[in-house]
């Protein structure tokens, strides 16, 4: 087993990140080198009101949201999610998403991307 603790999280803040609007906050819960290898980020995004995270497309990995507090709109291959508390979306390898902050509040969301297997 590997443990990690909340407060060893590392911020980023990426702006206009994937070519959305505004800042995004990623707190990374691994530290540099500390990551599973067939993970490639798992981290809480914290997006602020009007912010996003822009349309794009993953290929040999698939990205899931869970949406931890805070209301949006995901969007996975066109398909629009009204997103709330408790509710997952998930972007396979070739598909493409995008995720934005339509409320007041801010935005919370765990964001995983995992190495697909080859084949």
């Amino acid at each position: 087993m590997f443990y990690v603790s909340g407060d060893e999280k590392v911020k980023e803040v990426k702006v206009r990140a994937r070519g959305g609007e505004g800042s995004t906050t990623f707190e990374n819960f691994f530290p540099e080198g500390k990551m599973p290898k067939s993970y490639k980020v798992f981290a809480e995004m914290v997006l602020e009101p009007g912010c996003s995270v822009g349309q794009h497309e993953h290929h040999g990995e698939s990205e899931t949201y869970y949406v931890l507090s805070g209301t949006g709109e995901i969007n996975v291959n066109g398909e629009t999610l009204q997103a709330k508390p408790g509710d997952v979306a998930v972007c396979h390898s070739g598909s493409f998403h995008s995720a934005k902050n339509t409320s007041d509040k801010e935005l919370r969301i765990l964001a995983m991307i995992v190495l697909e297997p080859a084949g």
